[in-house]
């Protein structure tokens, strides 16, 4: 896999959700995202077809981190 490929495993399944969904939005740069190859994928799918894909990708094991903030500097 080439290495310049966002890794999405271990996304959080609700921000998966919101970016597919925005890949579907057409003329509205407010609330969509515009990539050819992301709009046409996306668009295949229904909204609930997306939710159980963003729930699948957030299952997976990946190396997202959370870092917790210091409350006090």
């Amino acid at each position: 896999i080439d290495p310049t490929y966002p890794k999405i495993a271990g996304q959080h399944a609700d921000y998966m959700f919101v970016a597919l969904k925005a890949y579907k939005v057409e003329n509205n740069q407010a609330v969509g995202r515009s990539n050819g190859v992301m709009g046409a994928i996306a668009k295949q799918y229904s909204n609930a077809e997306l939710k159980a894909l963003s729930g699948y990708i957030g299952s997976l094991e990946g190396e997202l981190k959370i870092v917790p903030e210091r409350k006090f500097r």
